[in-house]
């Protein structure tokens, strides 16, 4: 698996070092293709002003709002929000351990017949089941926090 806030930071600090501004807080509020292959892209802050800035690429990694965001470019993102339960242990020396030795995670480990995965997540582990299909339940709509309504 792969850290999406380790993910994040990394393609921030790279962004910032090749002279990119990253508008934190912020919303994404309009896509718009230019005849020359670039993208603008309207970013309303915290402060209510809408800033456009240019782009050669946009990668869409809204999350939950991925749907959103995909539709502002006239794409399709066949995607959901899934309610899903796991447990996350307090810290393991094992774990902590292993890690320090080899500089990386351990492997995940998935029991398709008991039908649930383990996985470190910190120093501790993280174990979590596979639902079937006539137990899932859609996430409620106020999973999507803030954003506005869709327009």
């Amino acid at each position: 698996h792969i850290d999406p806030s380790s993910v994040t930071q990394t393609f921030a600090v790279k962004a910032k070092a090749l002279g990119g501004k990253i508008y934190e807080h912020s919303e994404v509020v309009g896509l718009n293709c230019m005849p020359d292959e670039t993208w603008e892209v309207s970013v309303r802050t915290t402060d209510g002003e809408v800033h456009v800035v240019r782009a050669k690429r946009v990668v869409n990694c809204a999350g939950l709002w991925a749907e959103r965001i995909g539709g502002f470019a006239g794409v399709h993102t066949p995607c959901t929000v899934l309610q899903h339960q796991y447990v996350i242990t307090e810290p393991i020396p094992e774990v902590k351990a292993y890690h320090d030795k080899h500089g990386h995670q351990l492997p995940v480990l998935r029991d398709l017949e008991g039908s649930y995965y383990v996985r470190d997540e910190g120093e501790g582990m993280l174990i979590g089941p596979y639902e079937r299909e006539d137990l899932m339940s859609l996430a409620p709509k106020e999973w999507k926090g803030t954003m506005p309504p869709e327009p």
